[in-house]
């Protein structure tokens, strides 16, 4: 948990991290066929015969929505219930720092920010949707073990990414003052550590709150994922 841009896209890594820990449901082909001819229907080709033809869409989409659906709750709990809250918190210390300098907090209409926090709150959920998006694919090309080690080395390359972003906005995230003070000089900010002991405080307490809150749902995930019944004993 920091600046919001860099929330945002944290909360799209940490669901493609829980979108690895959801339900596999073992005994679902994924390799659908179009019952109208032999070739392979892709995600958007079952989504778009289910909307249509108000059926269960085949193993593809079954796969998907199955897995969504036993994720989604506690991803949801997560996000609304931890993440929202903790970026309001750190909103509420440092308002320019939070927006990383781009926008002044002092002229950011409500709708704007109501709009930027909806748009951090659902990046956790939606980063799931796109995690397991990419399993299902992954899983119609290669082995299943190839498919997770591709899908973890897809992960780490995220986060490496994400990292170097984090370096290229250091001097954002590391100077703390107002939109002004930043956009008039750096000699007007203060190191993060000393601009204000609450700030620093209220980071440390909110990330050991979300690194608590993601264990407890990344455990539940695993506990569904062990459990979860095959479709042939269905």
């Amino acid at each position: 948990m920091t600046t919001l841009p860099l929330t945002l896209l944290l909360g799209l890594l940490l669901g493609i991290v829980l979108s690895r820990l959801s339900p596999m449901l073992p005994g679902l082909d994924v390799d659908i066929r179009d019952p109208r001819g032999s070739r392979p229907m892709d995600l958007a080709a079952v989504a778009a015969a289910a909307a249509v033809e108000l059926v269960p869409a085949g193993p593809v989409g079954l796969r998907f929505y199955a897995r969504l659906r036993a994720a989604l709750l506690p991803v949801l709990t997560l996000s609304i219930g931890l993440w929202l809250p903790a970026s309001l918190c750190v909103y509420r210390e440092a308002p320019d720092w939070t927006l990383m300098y781009l926008l002044d907090s002092a002229h950011a209409t409500p709708v704007a920010l109501a709009g930027l926090f909806t748009l951090v709150t659902v990046s956790v959920p939606f980063g799931l949707s796109i995690g397991l998006i990419i399993d299902l694919q992954l899983a119609r090309r290669l082995s299943p073990v190839r498919a997770r080690v591709v899908a973890w080395l897809l992960t780490a390359l995220l986060f490496v990414g994400l990292l170097l972003l984090f370096r290229a906005c250091a001097e954002r995230v590391l100077w703390v003052g107002t939109h002004a003070d930043y956009h008039d000089g750096r000699w007007l900010l203060l190191p993060l550590g000393r601009a204000t002991p609450r700030l620093l405080t209220v980071l440390i307490l909110v990330n050991a709150v979300i690194v608590a809150g993601s264990a407890v749902v990344a455990r539940a995930l695993l506990h569904r994922s062990g459990t979860a019944p095959s479709a042939t004993s269905q």
